[in-house]
């Protein structure tokens, strides 16, 4: 495969925040227990086209005796109506940590990272209309799938995993959903090593092009961003993270197109490092192909850091929101947005209470539902210790 370095350039763009607005309200309407509910979710929630019908998954939790983790559902039209829809076992798969994907034929798409057959997870396939639950492959030599994406065009399912089949740094694969046996389909399109970054953690489809982050490992070891046909060939290096620390380091989150008129953005977030803080950067897709810009920084002690998920793009296109894992006035992370269509400002709306009760250690992301009202999870805390869905609103 080939592999080169595109062209790079940073820009400053626009670093600013201010303190948490007070007509901006959050609250727990969920608790884990740890046991028949679940306990741990550490993925987003997904909204099933626009019913304000969420899904969601955890990673433990579920029948007593297993701990496995639950697929879940709320409804949010219906008072947050929580119901458990299915309970991982040894043979169907354990563990979920990446977000369900939705399909146009009414499907949700997930997978494990540990038990199935050769005990290192599956994909599965949970079927909305008969609630019917299988598995349409179990990784043999792949392991810890993290982050899943759909083209609903084409049917093709690509991922990402921690662990590849001729390398542990990392992997990006495929499968046809939509074939009649989708086993037979599946491919690894391409594996990571050191000089590649290693361990990807997400990846989006825009333009026939394929782009994914990875953790750490790169030229100066802090990650990288890479490009590469959807096919896996033709690799190139978008930017490689450490070089210029006030650009972040081990980019984490989701990716996310954002477009006006004459440019397509993607922005992506890092988690930052000791020496190297927490931003969100943008890359130009069309007009400025392949260039690199700062768009804000995280200053822990007050707008947070450390934001696990990334962003959502909001229903109000010049918007998006995040939220981050550590810092705010309490240290149990923030709630924030950001201006993708301005100056990029970078603004706090919500800290995350000191009381744990509320839930904390934001891994997941969050989805809007209706207009300025979001739903998120947290990983700890609650009224059981064992995670949060909370809902946010915002005036």
């Amino acid at each position: 495969m080939k592999y080169f370095v595109s062209l790079v350039i940073v820009a400053v763009f626009t670093i600013i925040s201010v303190g948490t607005l007070p007509q901006n309200v959050g609250e727990p309407i969920m608790h884990f227990s740890g046991n028949t509910s679940g306990a741990n979710p550490q993925s987003s929630l997904i909204e099933v086209g626009n019913t304000g019908i969420l899904y969601g998954v955890t990673r433990n939790g579920g029948n007593t005796s297993d701990d496995l983790g639950v697929i879940y559902c709320i409804d949010t039209t219906l008072n947050n109506t929580f119901t458990v829809v299915h309970q991982f076992t040894d043979i169907t798969g354990c563990h979920p940590i990446s977000s369900l994907v939705f399909a146009n034929n009414l499907s949700l798409f997930g997978s494990t990272i540990r038990c199935s057959q050769f005990g290192y997870g599956n994909i599965f396939r949970y079927n909305l209309s008969n609630h019917i639950f299988n598995v349409i492959y179990e990784f043999v030599d792949i392991a810890n799938p993290n982050s899943l994406f759909l083209d609903n065009d084409s049917g093709l399912l690509y991922g990402t995993a921690d662990v590849g089949s001729s390398t542990f740094y990392g992997s990006v694969f495929t499968i046809d959903v939509r074939h009649e046996i989708p086993s037979t389909t599946f491919k690894q399109l391409f594996s990571f090593n050191y000089g590649t970054g290693a361990f990807p953690s997400n990846l989006i489809l825009v333009n026939n092009s394929l782009y994914i982050n990875t953790q750490i490992f790169g030229q100066y070891g802090a990650g990288t961003l890479i490009k590469m046909d959807r096919d896996g060939e033709n690799a190139k290096l978008v930017y490689a993270f450490g070089r210029d620390k006030a650009l972040g380091c081990c980019p984490w989150g989701q990716l996310v197109l954002v477009a006006d008129e004459q440019q397509q953005y993607l922005y992506g977030t890092t988690m930052g490092a000791a020496d190297c803080p927490s931003t969100i950067y943008r890359v130009g897709l069309t007009m400025m192909t392949n260039q690199i810009e700062l768009v804000a920084t995280f200053n822990e002690t007050t707008v947070g850091s450390a934001p696990y998920d990334g962003l959502i793009q909001s229903v109000n296109p010049s918007l998006s929101f995040g939220v981050t894992s550590q810092g705010g006035i309490n240290n149990h992370g923030t709630f924030f947005r950001v201006n993708v269509s301005g100056d990029g400002s970078l603004e706090k709306l919500f800290d995350f209470p000191s009381d744990d009760m509320f839930g904390y250690q934001t891994q997941g992301g969050l989805v809007e539902v209706g207009n300025n009202v979001f739903y998120g999870t947290a990983n700890l805390g609650g009224k059981y210790g064992f995670g949060t869905v909370y809902k946010i609103t915002i005036s």
